[in-house]
Order: C-alpha cells, then sequence, then structure tokens
C-alpha cells in the first residue's frame, strides 16, 4: 500500500474510532448495544458495511472474514446492524471529510454538486414503495432513491439522503442535506433541472450558500422561466425578481410576471399555508449557447464579477454530476 492509501486509510480508522468512543449516541440501547464482546463489534460492523460488495451477506461475511471457521452468520450481522442509528454512518462520514483541511477550491469557493439516482436492491415484489416494473419485458425489482452532495474539486462525498424509489423527493433531499451542512459561506452549488424549485433557492439563499442551477426554457413547460419575458433563441444575462405569495386575489391575477401564486399543495417552507404575506426571491438567469440551434438555461445569484464567460465555463467543463446536455 502506497504513502498515500495508507494516510488515507488512518483518517478512515480515526473517524470509525471516533465513532466508537461516542457510541451512546448512535445506538438504539446506549445501555446494552455493543457493550458485549461479539464478533462483529461496533468497529467491524462499519467497516464490514463500508468494505461490501455486491454479492449475498453470506458471501461478502466470508470473504471479510477471510473464511474463519468460526465467523458470524449472516443473522447475527443484521441483529448488529438493527442497533446502530443510521445517523452513525453519517457521523463516520462527515468526521472522514473533515479531516482533509487541505481543500482546493474554485476562486475561493467550495464547488459542489448535487444529483439523484436509483440504486437497486434485493427484491420484494410486496414493497409497494420500492417495487417498479421498469417496461413492459421486466419482471420488477425494487430500488432506493439516493441524493449525493460532491465536493467537485476535491473529490469527497459530503453527504446523501436515502428515499424509496416510489416515494423520493429530490427537493426535500437537497433541503436536507443544506440544512445539516456545516459549511456555512463561500459556497457554490452546481445543480440540474431536477431541483428547479423556487423553495430550494430560497433555502440556499438562507443558507448563504451561491448555486447554479440549470432550469427548463420558458417554453419547457411549467417551470421558473415559464412566466417570464425573458428572450428565446439567443445568449442573454438578466435579472428576475419575484414576489411569492398563497394569496390569489384580483392584483396579484393582473401582474403574473411580478407575482407567483402558490396553490395549497405547493411546498414553500417560508410561507405556511394561510400566509397573508409575500417572500421576494431574486436571481440572474443566463441562456447559454451549446450548438448552432441549441441552448441552456441557468439561473444563479452569483454576482457579476462571474461573467456570461464564467459560467458557460462551469457548463461546458460537466463539473459533477449535472450539466448533462438535454
Amino acid at each position: 500500500m502506497n504513502k498515500y492509501a495508507k494516510s488515507i486509510k488512518k483518517k478512515l480508522n480515526q473517524s470509525i474510532q471516533k465513532l466508537v468512543w461516542n457510541r451512546e449516541d448512535y445506538v438504539y440501547d446506549p445501555i446494552r448495544d455493543f457493550t458485549r464482546n461479539r464478533k462483529i463489534s461496533l468497529r467491524t460492523l462499519i467497516e464490514l458495511l463500508i468494505t461490501m460488495g455486491a454479492g449475498s451477506q453470506n458471501k461478502e461475511i466470508l470473504e471479510f472474514f477471510k473464511f474463519d471457521v468460526s465467523l458470524p452468520t449472516a443473522s447475527a450481522l443484521i441483529q448488529q446492524h438493527n442497533k446502530l442509528k443510521p445517523s452513525g454512518l453519517l457521523f463516520v462520514l462527515q468526521e472522514f471529510v473533515k479531516s482533509f483541511t487541505k481543500q482546493k477550491k474554485y476562486r475561493g469557493y467550495r464547488l459542489l454538486a448535487v444529483d439523484g439516482s436509483k440504486v437497486p436492491i434485493f427484491r420484494v415484489p410486496h414493497n409497494s414503495e420500492t417495487f417498479a416494473i421498469m417496461n413492459q419485458y421486466d419482471t420488477g425489482c425494487n430500488f432506493l432513491h439516493v441524493n449525493a452532495l460532491y465536493d467537485i474539486c476535491n473529490k469527497l462525498y459530503l453527504d446523501a439522503t436515502i428515499q424509496a424509489y416510489r416515494v423520493y423527493n429530490e427537493f426535500r433531499g437537497l433541503i436536507e442535506m443544506v440544512g445539516r451542512s456545516p459549511l456555512i459561506n463561500k459556497v457554490i452549488l452546481i445543480a440540474d433541472r431536477g431541483y428547479e424549485s423556487y423553495n430550494n433557492i430560497a433555502h440556499l439563499e438562507q443558507k448563504g450558500w451561491k448555486y447554479v442551477i440549470r432550469v427548463k426554457a420558458k417554453n419547457g413547460g411549467r417551470g421558473i422561466l415559464s412566466k417570464t419575458d425573458l428572450p428565446v433563441g439567443k445568449e442573454f444575462d438578466e435579472i428576475v425578481s419575484v414576489l411569492m405569495t398563497r394569496r390569489n386575489t384580483n392584483e396579484i391575477k393582473s401582474k403574473p410576471k411580478l407575482y407567483r401564486f402558490l396553490a395549497s399543495h405547493s411546498t414553500f417552507d417560508f410561507l405556511p399555508k394561510g400566509s397573508k404575506g409575500t417572500y421576494r426571491v431574486t436571481f440572474r438567469v443566463v441562456g447559454i449557447k451549446i450548438s448552432e440551434d441549441k441552448f441552456q438555461y441557468l439561473i444563479t445569484n452569483l454576482d457579476e464579477s462571474f461573467t456570461l464567460e464564467d459560467l458557460k465555463y462551469l457548463y461546458h467543463k460537466r463539473w459533477g454530476i449535472m450539466l448533462i446536455s438535454a
């Protein structure tokens, strides 16, 4: 093992040890869980979960314990796993990420990307929240949906949310990760159209983060730009400012470019249902020409020191997991 790989493994071991020292905060029964001397200790459980591949539990256990005749059973693994709160694994990840003190940045900013993907799991057809048949030839499979937050410059995953595939909500997944992130400022979040939402913009502004989000074109359906009078078919860089409201008076109806009416089922955390107030959302919109007759549209709260060319650069670099040509 080379020097760099050894240093990474040392950081991971230290992060796991911190979890062991703080065991009581991350188990369901602090008095009894992981207090007895068992084959699968808390440290062993974390190491096993991190190194498990795509094989069956029995196969992964065999390989992890090097085919020891006294190896634990799959049932023992499940019993030990059920003692650990999900926050325990998140703690290990966050401690591991914090151990990298020398961080590369883009113009002084941590450059983060967020995206989601479905992940197949073991087949349980009766689980309606995870089971899906993808096409007429498919017998069906169970999936989870993972939202991941990724530090592009440092090649580090910072956080993730896991949701059942049939009920996943990428908006809520992003808000959850932003809310618990220890990063306060000098962050640029890059996201694709799946995260196009006034509520997401408001949460990012409240956090103090900058953002670059690809959005639908003005004529692309019910997107953020659908009620604007922005240009079509050419490059531009303009400011849009709207007032979010839950009222639907004649005045509001008469000014569709200024107000954005929120129906009772619409999620906007800063205007509870029944609210009589308004909430202003302001952002830059840039239209970028990517081919002879094709344009992409980005919204951002970066100031004019980030020129149109800078935003083009971010787009064409395809940094992170987003900004894929439609």
